[in-house]
């Protein structure tokens, strides 16, 4: 909320350049996808020049040295006790930096800027997904949701509040009698300079507690295998608890291990070739496992050969059973063909719950396509068939060469009317015969050359003259 109302944030992920927050207004148009950020896609204009004026510019932008995914946010509500500098400000994060960032609003030469800066970066091994104020301790405090120990639910207060407790354990599965090595130090406290305790339950009936954030603890043997819920609270010198992280530990009982058949090591993949898959899996204490303990994960992982470092994963299919199949899906743009692939992830599980992964990489059959000019060096553009008309196509000097999967299909556009050295020549044909200005081309299994054929504009346009 403001002086003059309420104000409305869109987070927007960003494609290739920037991730970007945009202010809700009637109307508004924020250019996407003639431009990313406050820049024509896929370029960090700055400052931003000659852009089309009926574009509203995002409140604020941040390229890929600081984050890749932006994604929940937040006003910090009046009123909540908390320190001035948050007055007003906007809270938001960032998946892949595992970051939470504080934007400040400030009005300057009556233009409104908002300043970013770190709010959290230690969220415990994890990234911030969704974020909202709620009750705390009869104040406010910032809540987030996270995937971390299956997704948990943590809270932010910047008043005198209890601790967080993490805990992790190693093993947390084996042959009983099975001593586990636990590990609180994860654990956090928003209050410098408390003192804290670790309260341990470890499920079987014992108890213990330390000042140290790490214990052990041996489970007896019993038969069959026991399953137990260790549990941590830790507490800090004012007496205020966190809530309980627990654990799951399995004594005497050990993972199934599944074997895939299907794709093969060695298998490649074409767009919309059907991948069938296949596996099974054993289990040491109840033997081979029936197909719907098993279930199949597919991920995309996309890879800009521009941005290599900003790799992620897609999830693209799912099923359950010891068979399945799916169609194998084209590249997302033409600088992700080069290096991304898909992973196929078999995982069995046994009757206790414990479960175990493997993985198999399918490459795709990557395919060189070159485009050729007749004269050299002229233009043609790209941008797969089934692109919006409206997307920036990627333009290609003739006799440069691009990286495409079997079986994508590609549309070729050389631009009608070129200019080299000067002299105007006009599209012809495709030397193969092919009189489209604009072509689908299926992309073959082997390398393949594609020639555009120009001729001069005086040749093009000479009148027949009778005889």
């Amino acid at each position: 909320p403001n002086a003059v109302g309420t104000r409305f944030f869109i987070n927007d992920v960003g494609q290739g350049t920037w991730e970007e927050i945009d202010e809700g207004q009637a109307g508004a148009d924020y250019g996407w996808n003639v431009r990313e950020g406050p820049c024509p896609n896929g370029q960090t204009c700055n400052p931003v020049t000659n852009l089309p004026s009926a574009y509203t510019d995002p409140r604020h932008w941040y390229g890929r040295s600081v984050g890749a995914s932006i994604t929940g946010g937040a006003f910090v509500p009046n009123g909540i006790g908390w320190p001035a500098e948050y007055a007003g400000a906007y809270l938001f994060a960032d998946y892949v930096a595992g970051r939470i960032f504080r934007l400040n609003h400030t009005t300057f030469t009556g233009v409104d800027q908002w300043t970013r800066s770190d709010f959290a970066s230690n969220l415990g091994g994890s990234s911030a997904v969704h974020l909202r104020f709620g009750p705390f301790g009869g104040a406010q405090a910032l809540y987030y949701t996270t995937y971390a120990s299956n997704g948990e639910v943590r809270r932010i207060s910047l008043s005198n509040s209890a601790p967080t407790a993490l805990l992790s354990a190693d093993p947390v599965f084996g042959p009983a009698p099975l001593t586990v090595d636990f590990d609180g130090s994860q654990s956090s406290d928003p209050n410098p300079g408390d003192t804290l305790t670790y309260e341990w339950t470890f499920g079987d009936g014992v108890t213990a507690t330390t000042s140290s954030p790490l214990t052990a603890h041996t489970y007896s043997p019993l038969s069959p295998p026991a399953v137990y819920t260790a549990t941590l609270v830790v507490r800090d010198d004012k007496g205020f608890a966190s809530g309980a992280d627990t654990l799951q530990i399995q004594a005497g009982n050990t993972p199934p291990a599944p074997v895939i058949a299907q794709p093969a090591l060695s298998a490649t993949f074409g767009v919309s070739q059907t991948i069938a898959l296949s596996g099974s899996a054993t289990d040491p204490q109840e033997g081979a496992l029936a197909g719907a303990r098993l279930s199949w994960e597919v991920r995309l992982h996309h890879i800009d050969e521009l941005n290599p470092g900003n790799e992620h994963t897609h999830p693209f299919y799912s099923a359950g059973g010891a068979a399945a199949q799916f169609t194998a899906p084209p590249p997302e743009d033409l600088r992700s063909t080069a290096l991304s692939y898909l992973e196929v992830r078999l995982t069995a599980t046994d009757a206790l719950g414990l479960s175990a992964t493997v993985t198999r990489t399918v490459q795709p059959r990557r395919v060189t396509l070159t485009f050729a000019t007749q004269p050299a060096g002229l233009i043609v553009n790209l941008r797969p068939a089934s692109a919006s008309p409206s997307d920036p196509p990627t333009a290609v000097t003739g006799g440069a060469a691009v990286t495409a999967w079997e079986g994508w299909v590609l549309s070729a556009s050389p631009a009608m009317v070129q200019s080299p050295g000067g002299t105007r020549h006009i599209f012809s044909a495709w030397l193969d015969g092919d009189l489209s200005l604009s072509r689908l081309i299926a992309t073959p299994a082997t390398a393949t050359t594609y020639t555009a054929v120009f001729v001069p504009a005086l040749i093009a346009f000479l009148p027949v003259i009778a005889r």
